[in-house]
């Protein structure tokens, strides 16, 4: 009998160890929250490209934001599990403003608009996973802000290229100004 209930106790101390989350601290689930939702707003945003975009190169960038955020947030939802932080199921209302105001747009007006927001998007992406890295506890989550690293670098590179391939190289109207010297007023960021 004290045998029976040795294993017993034993069995269900292994569960309950199981059962626990592993730690993580606020900066931890805010980071899971706001990535989770800038690829919601990324994949969003590609498909506006996709659908919307004049340039050819913004099409096939739009793809591109598509298919790394797709991935991207497949690793977040994972990791987010296991740490049982719940996610939102869309961006955030300030992204969904703002990738409609793009989106009524048309033209050479909705390339420049596009590549002046995805490439801030990137750059704020890029600063959170900093700071997941330098004030976080999870190494889980550490670890997919270090993964996401390159492909936001990537991204940026290509949004750099890109704006200079075409009319959207200025805003409409000022000639010679790249996106990545003008300022987009984001609401809400």
């Amino acid at each position: 009998m004290i045998a029976l209930s040795v294993v017993a106790v034993t069995a269900l101390s292994g569960t309950a160890a199981n059962a626990a989350p592993p730690d993580a601290n606020e900066q931890d689930r805010r980071f899971l929250v706001q990535t989770h939702q800038d690829n919601l707003a990324g994949i969003t945003a590609g498909k506006a490209a996709i659908d919307k975009g004049r340039d050819r190169d913004v099409r096939a960038l739009g793809k591109r934001l598509v298919a790394d955020h797709t991935k991207l947030d497949a690793e977040v939802r994972q990791v987010a599990q296991r740490l049982a932080v719940t996610l939102p199921a869309e961006p955030t209302t300030a992204q969904r403003i703002q990738y409609n105001r793009i989106s009524a747009r048309s033209g050479d007006a909705f390339d420049w608009a596009w590549l002046s927001v995805a490439a801030i998007d990137r750059r704020t992406a890029l600063a959170r996973g900093a700071r997941e890295l330098a004030e976080g506890a999870s190494p889980q989550v550490k670890r997919l802000a270090t993964s996401a690293k390159p492909v936001l670098l990537k991204h940026l590179e290509l949004l750099r290229r890109h704006s200079g391939s075409s009319a959207t190289a200025g805003e409409p109207g000022k000639p010679g100004r790249t996106t990545s010297e003008t300022v987009v007023t984001r609401e809400g960021r």
